[in-house]
């Protein structure tokens, strides 16, 4: 493949210490495709104790591809990717949570699928519980992956997954406005999205990067944040929702099931009525969001 196209990555850091993101880093850096720049924003608070620690190591990588950036106090994980987007000069972008890691040829596999239609190419990924490193497993096990125009696709659920996974057309993403700063979760689905109604997604089968699963501090970890998230997302979107009730099924069944993970019994039961109202004629799918409610009320006794 011919390199002339920049590639510019964003690792976005949060109260991570060196032996944590050096990986990220280093996966960015032995890329087999070279025309890429790495632009790490930290946006840890000024009390993180690691904080200069963190600075001074990724000031001292020596390669002029690589720029640190710091934040004075901490913003949010969409203020951080923006800082990284605007700064960037790639004519395509790629983010990675410092918690992951891309595998070596992850950018130039995906990168070959673009065209003039594609704003977004997207990945598999290995999926690696730190709690149970035996269990092995990928995100997408089977293989149909939506491909073309998404936009009805994306609108039901996040098939694209975590941040980590997709390379995007710069232009395009800089002409959205970039992530928004106001949603507390479901940043990516929401950026998806917004993606989808500008063009053609593509899809790699092979696993690319490694997302790691481990209790701490991240997003996903957070289940009320998810849940806010996700009511914010269901507002932005609310006039198509209430144009396709099957979409909107799905992301309150997707609410019931967070609603569940949170053990609140009255969230879950405003959920599964609303889905009763939206469609009563099919019985097989309600009982299956019964059936997870109730496992809720036996675990609750």
């Amino acid at each position: 493949m011919i390199q002339k196209d920049m590639v510019t990555v964003i690792i976005t850091t949060y109260k991570r210490r060196i032996n944590q993101i050096k990986k990220a880093i280093e996966s960015v850096l032995h890329q087999t495709y070279k025309n890429v720049e790495l632009i790490i924003v930290d946006d840890s608070p000024d009390d993180f104790i690691y904080r200069k620690e963190v600075k001074k190591f990724c000031e001292s990588i020596i390669d002029k591809k690589v720029t640190y950036i710091q934040h004075e106090k901490n913003l949010g994980a969409c203020m951080a990717r923006n800082t990284g987007l605007y700064l960037s000069k790639g004519k395509y972008i790629s983010f990675l949570d410092d918690d992951d890691e891309y595998l070596p040829t992850r950018i130039e596999e995906m990168l070959s699928l673009f065209n003039d239609d594609v704003v977004l190419v997207y990945c598999n990924a290995n999926i690696i519980d730190l709690n149970n490193i035996n269990k092995k497993r990928t995100y997408f096990d089977d293989g149909k992956q939506y491909r073309g125009n998404v936009y009805h696709k994306i609108m039901e659920n996040n098939f694209v997954g975590s941040t980590s996974f997709g390379l995007i057309r710069t232009e395009v993403l800089m002409k959205l406005g970039g992530f928004d700063p106001k949603i507390e979760a479901s940043q990516d689905w929401d950026i998806w999205i917004r993606l989808a109604e500008k063009g053609k997604f593509e899809y790699v089968s092979t696993s690319l990067v490694n997302y790691y699963i481990y209790s701490g501090d991240r997003i996903t970890n957070d289940i009320k944040r998810r849940i806010r998230g996700l009511r914010y997302l269901n507002k932005k979107n609310y006039k198509y929702l209430c144009q396709h009730p099957a979409a909107m099924v799905n992301r309150k069944g997707y609410e019931l099931r967070l609603n569940i993970l949170n053990y609140d019994i009255r969230g879950a039961i405003t959920c599964y009525g609303e889905i009763i109202k939206l469609q009563p004629y099919k019985v097989l799918k309600n009982i299956s969001y019964l059936k997870s409610f109730g496992r809720l009320i036996i675990r609750k006794k």
